[in-house]
Formats: C-alpha cells, structure tokens, sequence
C-alpha cells in the first residue's frame, strides 16, 4: 500500500546520508546511545537494535529510568510531544522526526488541508521548542535549518 505523509518536523536522512551534524568521517552515526549497525526499520516494526528504537529507548532513559509503563513510542509522544516516522527514499527508509503526522493512504477520501490551520499550529502548540527539546535529549544538530512541514511516500503494508 502507498501511502502520503505530511509531517511537521525535521528530516534525518538515511544511511546514505543522514542529514544531522553528529556523524563521523565515515558519515557514520556518532551518538553516544546508539549502537553500531543500527539500521532504519519501519516505525511500526518492533527491532531493539533498529535506530529509531535506540532512539526511543534513549528518551524513554534520560525521564524514566525504570522504563516506561506504556509502549516506548507511546511514552515519548505523551512526555515530548514527538515521533519519529520513516518514508521511501530512493529504494531506503529515511527516518523523520515530527511533532505532527498525517498518513493518508492512497485509496482513501481527501484530506482538506487549512492553509490558515498549518501556520497557526506549529506556534500555538510550540511544536519548534518540543522537537528542540527531544533533538537536544537525542543529542542531535539537523541539518535542516528550522522544522518545515514536510511531505514523503511510504511504501508498505
């Protein structure tokens, strides 16, 4: 199934090129709690070494050392206010992080999108400063200048 993404947030590319400062000479993740060979799996696949779940882990860590008592992916988007999503990119997932996600599927009614709606929301809702505060945790610099609303393809089931 095809499905549209619109997303407010920020892209952090793929393996081929990531697209946050904290990489090596190699263009390798340098992250201190993300393990070696992390790869991008679909946000919805459960895979403890994949990077978005490293990532989740990461966050869940730094305000609930415990562990949560709700899924990880829950737990973050209630505590931070953000996501993290993945989309094709050129035969690869890419992963994003958002603080807004629509997922629309390819067969389904159109969506009316309120221009007026799509600039008022990030401020009202302080969306920048919720996904500064998660990148900071994650210990992230985008290289993408400020989080834009974002629109990608994921290919799935």
């Amino acid at each position: 199934m095809t499905r549209s993404v619109l997303y407010y947030g920020v892209n952090l590319g793929d393996p081929r090129r990531w697209q946050f400062r904290e990489v090596d000479a190699r263009g390798l993740p340098a992250l201190s709690w993300l393990r070696d060979g992390a790869e991008i799996t679909p946000e919805d696949d459960v895979d403890d070494d994949s990077f978005i779940d490293q990532a989740l882990a990461h966050l869940v860590r730094r305000t609930e050392p415990s562990g949560p008592v709700r899924p990880a992916h829950t737990f973050v988007r209630e505590r931070y206010g953000v996501e993290f999503g993945t989309y094709a990119a050129a035969g690869d997932l890419a992963v994003f992080l958002a603080t807004y996600v629509l997922r629309h599927d390819w067969d389904a009614d159109p969506v009316v999108l309120e221009a007026d709606w799509m600039t008022r929301a990030p401020q009202a809702g302080q969306w920048d400063a919720l996904l500064d505060t998660a990148l900071a945790v994650l210990e992230m610099t985008p290289t993408q200048a400020a989080p834009k609303w974002m629109m990608c393809t994921r290919v799935g089931d």
